[in-house]
């Protein structure tokens, strides 16, 4: 508990859109949240902290990042008792572990339990039914049922925050598998637009001619992949065109047809993604561009099937980790 009297808990924080969604639908209900990120190794070697305490913080958490880079490797990395995922990665031990960390820090952190972002049957290894129980295993929980996975709640056994009224289950989701659809029309509505996204894909259509194109990047956000997939598609233009960029992004859209010129005229003073924007400018040099705005998820097949690209390649990015 707080010195308020609200009750506290940690989550088990990646920088992921469900991590975010997990934590809004915790302070909704009045819950105190710290965003814990456990540093073990995995992800690269890219300092993601700044951006990370951003999205916690978005989400309305305070941020706190713990290291256990050497202990894990001593205690985990070689020697998982339930084997390797992709890229010697050892989920389920992973997980246990990092459970059993964060359970340690709740009586210096005043937390009464835990919760995470994950999704039942998003991941093969990690985040089936029984990975999840031998996790509980693993980290110390299996009586005291102290950790919560708001997305997929009222698909699973409750948990003891629920049955002691800490927290509504009602107001928890039934999410299930790998579509990414409701989570994304949740991060519209909540208004949130600079997201991870690792994966993006565009559609040129030039002459009667279609392309698609895709691609991704494990430490990005949705703006960048956006934007990112615009630079691509004007670098496919090999003559001076009359460009109409169709995108759900609104940050996209403004930027390219009210925001740029002062951004530009002020050397981009506070803004973010330069890099990108610099980029843009250089592609699209050679031609006149226009944006034009459509709600996502709102049935446009060009952008539906955009979504779909952007979809895959996000879980072939995380599938690899």
């Amino acid at each position: 508990m707080t010195q308020t009297g609200k009750r506290r808990a940690l989550a088990m924080f990646s920088g992921g859109l469900d991590s975010m969604i997990a934590i809004k639908l915790m302070v909704d209900q009045g819950i105190d949240v710290i965003a814990l990120h456990i540093k073990i190794g995995f992800g690269g070697t890219k300092d993601v902290s700044k951006v990370m305490k951003q999205r916690a913080e978005m989400a309305g958490a305070e941020f706190k990042m713990v290291d256990v880079r050497e202990e894990y490797i001593q205690n985990i990395l070689f020697d998982p008792v339930h084997g390797y995922g992709k890229n010697f990665n050892p989920c389920i031990d992973c997980h246990g572990y990092m459970f059993k960390i964060a359970k340690a820090m709740m009586p210096e952190l005043g937390a009464s339990f835990i919760f995470t972002g994950e999704v039942i049957g998003q991941r093969p290894m990690s985040q089936r039914h029984d990975a999840m129980k031998q996790v509980a295993k693993l980290a110390d929980d299996k009586e005291e049922k102290l950790i919560v996975r708001p997305m997929s709640a009222k698909l699973m056994e409750e948990t003891t925050p629920e049955l002691e009224g800490w927290i509504d289950r009602e107001k928890l989701l039934d999410i299930s598998g790998r579509s990414r659809e409701r989570q994304l029309a949740m991060a519209e509505a909540f208004g949130w637009e600079d997201y991870e996204s690792p994966g993006g894909g565009g559609i040129l259509e030039f002459k009667g001619k279609r392309k698609e194109y895709f691609g991704g990047d494990i430490h990005t956000t949705n703006n960048r992949m956006e934007l990112q997939g615009v630079i691509e598609g004007l670098k496919l233009l090999k003559e001076p065109c009359d460009v109409e960029v169709i995108s759900d992004s609104s940050y996209v859209v403004k930027a390219i047809n009210e925001w740029l010129a002062g951004w530009v005229r002020k050397n981009f003073a506070k803004v973010k993604n330069v890099d990108l924007w610099e980029a843009y400018l250089d592609a699209a040099k050679s031609h006149n561009v226009h944006g034009t705005w459509v709600r996502g998820h709102n049935g446009h097949p060009e952008n539906e099937r955009c979504d779909e690209l952007a979809r895959n390649e996000a879980e072939r990015i995380k599938a690899s980790l």
